[in-house]
């Protein structure tokens, strides 16, 4: 009987992680789900906006300016600073926003 008695309360308690495990996998494809609907709503948006934009023609909008683009290899990239060419970029731009004066007096 003592056997039976141990052999029930094991069953429970295996029971009972299992169903704790349920609950937390159904908490979890509920997150999930939520997530899925805002990337499906948010894709929607997107695919709105995509239909709106146009490729131009490079040449046509910069004319003569073209020829100063300069093509660089990965490696090239690789060496570039950001942080220096947000600053130069934002020089070429106009006068500088607030954000970037401490960019530009280091």
């Amino acid at each position: 009987m003592k056997e039976l008695k141990e052999e029930l309360d094991e069953r429970r308690a295996a029971l009972t992680t299992t169903r704790g495990e349920e609950i937390e996998m159904r908490n979890r494809l509920e997150e999930h789900q939520k997530v899925l609907a805002d990337n499906q709503k948010r894709s929607k948006h997107w695919a709105e906006k995509l239909k709106h934009l146009a490729l131009n023609e490079l040449s046509s909008m910069l004319g003569d300016d073209l020829q100063d683009l300069v093509d660089y290899s990965a490696d090239e990239l690789a060496e570039m600073d950001k942080e220096t060419l947000k600053a130069e970029i934002a020089i070429l731009e106009g006068p500088p926003s607030p954000s970037l004066q401490p960019l530009l007096t280091s």
